[in-house]
């Protein structure tokens, strides 16, 4: 059996969870890893740095940004090892509309989640209204790989994609390692006890709503500072939403940094909320976890289905919901500690070599 990778994630993401969901595949697929060819001779992509040049069909170059002239010799050469190659599987790692496949190959998509068409966006103003590319991906594909049985429900909803096509395939964790808990950051030590938010905080991530389930209960927000971890600097609209809430400018911190103190923030925050309006699969619940904090987040989407008995769970569009579920898990005890148990059995079900084993074993199905 031969497998394909296309090139099209690795000449686009420097970092991000689709990149890192292929390399870690490959890194896990072990004795049979030699089966995988990465057809990416330019890319940006940092998770690739370390890869053994045996995985390429081309000569493997870093390089600082990718201009039109690369991405068609990119493009160009993934067409003609293709042809030469002959792969049994092609597994595509974004959508895209130009693939060259060739006449056996089997062509796999894995589909983490349906945002643009669960939640109307200012790009994407109507519900299902989505570009051509992705249109045309759903069409070509042979066969889905969906990372939540919440994702495959949509997937089937919107595009009567049939059961027998999809295979529920759940991500691993095990990539992200918990740091040793060190007083290695004396502004997060000072300004405990803090509530945590990590990720970007725009469009369904529901932060107006987030910002007001802590506003309307004066218990939490004289009694805890926020803490925003990663996302970038605040924009105007979330600056005008603070200040036009009860709590203090002086009371919200924001961070940028590696794994080493996002893991500090983790380990000394005192809960992790999670306001997501939809998530395909969610990582930064299950990385809280892995650091031993309790998580209370959103009960639509994925959220039940991969957290089950290590979170609590409120209605997202309901800020007042929010609150009262935040305001529970922060004066109960016993309950914290229960969902942290819970949490670290939980975890147990997301390993990536169990991911990639699930994989393989798909591809050689389809053949």
């Amino acid at each position: 059996m031969k497998v394909a990778f296309d090139n099209e994630i690795f000449i686009n993401q420097k970092f991000g969870g689709i990149s890192r969901y292929f390399t870690n595949l490959i890194l896990n697929f072990n004795e049979e890893s030699n089966i995988i060819k990465i057809i990416c001779p330019y890319n940006t992509n940092k998770y690739l740095q370390d890869f053994d040049q045996t995985y390429f069909f081309g000569k493997k170059t870093e390089i600082r940004s990718i201009n039109f002239f690369k991405k068609y010799f990119n493009k160009e050469l993934l067409k003609k090892r293709l042809n030469k190659y002959q792969p049994d599987i092609i597994h595509e790692t974004f959508f895209k509309n130009d693939l060259f496949k060739t006449k056996k190959a089997k062509i796999i998509v894995t589909i983490h989640d349906l945002i643009h068409e669960i939640i109307p966006s200012e790009k994407y103003p109507y519900k299902t209204k989505i570009p051509k590319i992705y249109a045309e991906t759903y069409k070509r594909a042979d066969h889905f790989i969906c990372v939540s049985k919440n994702t495959k429900r949509d997937l089937q909803n919107i595009h009567g994609i049939p059961d027998n096509k999809i295979t529920v395939i759940y991500h691993g964790i095990d990539h992200y390692v918990p740091k040793k808990n060190t007083d290695t950051n004396i502004r997060l030590k000072k300004i405990k006890p803090y509530i945590l938010f990590v990720g970007w905080r725009g469009w369904y991530k529901n932060f107006e709503n987030y910002i007001k389930s802590i506003s309307i209960n004066k218990n939490i927000y004289k009694q805890f500072n926020l803490v925003f971890f990663g996302g970038g600097s605040f924009s105007k609209k979330e600056n005008e939403i603070i200040n036009n809430s009860n709590i203090k400018e002086s009371n919200i911190f924001h961070f940028q940094g590696n794994d080493d103190l996002l893991s500090y923030a983790y380990q000394n925050a005192y809960l992790f909320v999670y306001p997501s309006k939809y998530e395909g699969f969610g990582f930064p619940p299950l990385e809280a976890l892995a650091n031993n904090c309790p998580v209370v987040t959103s009960n639509n989407s994925s959220m039940p289905e991969i957290l089950d008995n290590s979170a609590l769970f409120f209605d997202p569009y309901s800020f007042e919901d929010m609150s009262y579920k935040i305001d529970e898990l922060i004066n109960n005890d016993d309950l914290r500690s229960k969902l942290l148990i819970n949490g670290s059995k939980r975890l147990e079900f997301f390993k990536w070599k169990k991911t990639s084993k699930n994989t393989l074993n798909l591809y050689k199905s389809l053949i």
